[in-house]
């Protein structure tokens, strides 16, 4: 319950942006909308003022030595704003601009799934696909028994490294003198006194640690010298069983993760030096040359096809002379009089690549050092102003070659949790990993009590994801890539994860974007933090949400200067009786909109052909111009996705027809036409 006495938030002579002196009431512990035409005044009062206000209260309470590190916040034009709470604002626009940032990271999943993945994950060896696990003296003793019948005589033995400065019979009298006698070598026990034997280049000396027999009254000196072993021999023994009186050949022990790396929470973050991957550092994806900018396909080389090759300065000319001369050397002709799209696959690689991978050395004997080649030469002058910019113009985004977009180093990929690594699950919808992680994941938290509450935080989230209609995104999915709609439903799904109480929350028209089918399951999330003690303050049109409310505030009567003003505050059911709100006239039925009795025809279409951005699946429509187009669908069906591959716009005047090729831009201008997509 709220700590305030009468419960409610008092706002007087409120006179920011076009309000005119409202005066209102915002009950503590509820969930008001605040609602009216566009440019009354609704984010005015709720933003600007109420939330302004509260945030302002809040950094004063800090020390004047850590608000001067703080943007100065200046008072919101109101009277007084009494009964505040600190304040939490949602925001209807996306800010982030950082690639680093995703739906993982910003709801709090990819902590939880680290510390899952430190204590569940099964390390997978990426030569044998067998499972890595540190050996223990226990665990070594279990497996010896299971293979071997009881009283099998077995060997313990370490390794010993022999430094380049020791040679082996200096070596060997250092081993005696600490105790050891016998050494396995060439398939048999000998004796390190006997200076008889010798070891090849690179051969292990495996030294003997003791000879004991797999039975129980001989247990605990078997754990013992297995303990020794390991920690003599860097963390590996190796037992040499004797079976009907012939030495089998070493069996190895690891007590360590090779060739994986130990399991750690950050080893399983990009966004950790640990866990990032050595080449993208963690982005995914790097900055490379784009050939395909510096050719004509439908030129020949003779003709131009490699146009960088064809400016007026020194370099490009020399360029060409040397690709001539090169040409004029290789036994293998490559034809320069075809066009680049007609040539064969070998003579494209001579050109981009030339006969080797050092234009140095190529340029000095003579030969084709490729476009590969130029651009090397180029990186190598990048001191040179001149030479990065034009370098910027062919540079590029690619994949990375070494993690394929998954971000983390190889090492953390062969760790997987239920057969699938961490970047398997962070691509799987909320909804679906929802489902899996009741599977994999929720059966065996009781192993750890640290364990247990990082399960019940990971599972509440992905619950608050589906709730708010969100349960179509991945983890993995940029955060910059969200709606303003879905950015404010996730940073709503962080704040129920953060159990948060005695707040005041301020939400921006949370419903935009949002399917009907979704538009209840967000009231319930709102509901639930309302049910905490928070009070919310939503800005909203949405019929459904307007009447979920405890208390509606009306702005209006008009917009700008005819705005301003409070027109109603109270219970939902009674805004109809207001004859001077547009709210009430359209929730009561008095005002509707008009449903159209003829319906215009178009005459030309705008076809989208194999469209496969996202999660378009080769979609082919075809889009009627000149009339009123609505597209809709439930949330994340792909509704806002631009053309795929091919985009075919109608044959206007004269003939002419536009063709429109999908590119990696998330906005296109279709020229002509006058319209976007």
């Amino acid at each position: 319950m709220s700590h305030c006495e009468d419960g409610r938030i008092r706002i007087r002579g409120a006179r920011e942006h076009n309000l005119q002196n409202v005066d209102v009431d915002i009950p503590l512990g509820r969930l008001t909308v605040v609602t009216g035409p566009s440019g009354s005044g609704k984010t005015s009062l709720a933003m600007h003022t109420l939330y302004a206000e509260g945030q302002r209260r809040y950094m004063e309470t800090f020390s004047p030595y850590v608000r001067q590190f703080m943007d100065r916040m200046d008072k919101p034009d109101v009277d007084a704003v009494e009964n505040i709470l600190p304040a939490i604002a949602l925001h209807q626009r996306n800010s982030v601009r950082t690639s680093r940032s995703t739906v993982g990271t910003m709801t709090g999943l990819n902590d939880y799934w680290k510390f899952v993945f430190a204590r569940l994950a099964v390390g997978i060896d990426p030569e044998t696909g067998r499972e890595i696990k540190p050996e223990t003296p226990g665990t070594i003793d279990e497996k010896l028994h299971a293979e071997f019948p009881a009283g099998t005589e077995v060997m313990v033995c370490l390794e010993v490294e022999r430094p380049e400065s020791v040679d082996l019979p200096s070596l060997k009298r250092n081993l005696v003198a600490q105790g050891y006698l016998r050494a396995f070598a060439h398939g048999e026990i000998l004796r390190l006194e006997d200076e008889d034997w010798t070891l090849e280049e690179g051969e292990p000396l495996l030294v003997v640690q003791d000879r004991v027999r797999l039975s129980e009254d001989q247990r605990e000196r078997r754990l013992e010298a297995l303990e020794t072993a390991m920690r003599l021999g860097g963390g590996v023994a190796h037992v040499i069983p004797r079976v009907d009186g012939v030495l089998l050949s070493a069996l190895k022990f690891r007590g360590d993760w090779h060739p994986l790396m130990e399991p750690r929470p950050g080893l399983f973050s990009f966004n950790s030096p640990l866990g990032a991957c050595p080449e993208c550092r963690g982005y995914g994806r790097v900055i490379t040359i784009d050939y395909n900018r510096c050719i004509k396909p439908e030129l020949s080389v003779q003709d131009g096809a490699i146009h960088i090759f064809e400016g007026d300065g020194k370099v490009f000319s020399e360029c060409k002379q040397d690709l001539m001369r090169g040409w004029r050397k290789n036994a293998r002709k490559v034809r320069l009089d075809v066009p680049w799209k007609d040539l064969k696959q070998w003579e494209r690689d001579w050109l981009l690549y030339g006969d080797g991978d050092d234009p140095d050395e190529m340029y000095e004997q003579g030969l084709w050092y490729g476009i590969a080649g130029f651009f090397k030469y180029l990186e190598s002058r990048t001191h040179k102003m001149h030479v990065r910019v034009y370098l910027s113009r062919f540079r590029t985004y690619q994949e990375c070659p070494s993690c394929h977009g998954l971000r983390l180093r190889p090492e953390a990929l062969q760790f997987k949790v239920g057969g699938k690594s961490m970047p398997e699950l962070s691509s799987m919808p909320m909804d679906e990993l929802l489902a899996w992680v009741d599977r994999y994941v929720t059966p065996r938290a009781d192993e750890d009590p640290g364990l247990k509450h990082a399960v019940a935080e990971l599972r509440s989230r992905l619950e608050y994801l589906n709730e708010v209609g969100l349960g179509y995104l991945t983890s993995d999915r940029s955060t910059r890539s969200l709606s303003g709609g879905e950015i404010e439903r996730v940073s709503l799904t962080t704040c129920l994860g953060a159990s948060l109480t005695d707040t005041l929350f301020v939400l921006d028209e949370p419903t935009v974007g949002l399917h009907p089918r979704d538009t209840s399951r967000l009231i319930s999330a709102m509901n639930r933090l309302k049910k905490r003690g928070n009070t919310l303050v939503v800005v909203e049109h949405e019929e459904a949400v307007m009447r979920a409310a405890d208390c509606l505030v009306d702005m209006g009567p008009g917009s700008g200067r005819e705005g301003g003003r409070l027109v109603y505050s109270g219970m939902p059911a009674r805004i109809g009786e207001i004859e001077e709100s547009l709210t009430g006239a359209f929730l009561s039925g008095r005002r509707r909109i008009a449903v159209p009795k003829k319906r215009r025809k178009p005459r030309q279409f705008l076809t989208v052909s194999g469209a496969t951005r996202h999660n378009l699946r080769k979609l082919d429509v075809k889009v009627p111009l000149g009339v009123f187009t609505c597209l809709t669908g439930v949330s994340g069906s792909g509704k806002r996705k631009p053309p795929g591959p091919r985009c075919s716009l109608p044959e206007r005047a004269g003939g002419e027809r536009s063709r429109m090729r999908g590119g990696t831009r998330p906005r296109q201008v279709y020229q002509g036409l006058g319209i976007s997509g």
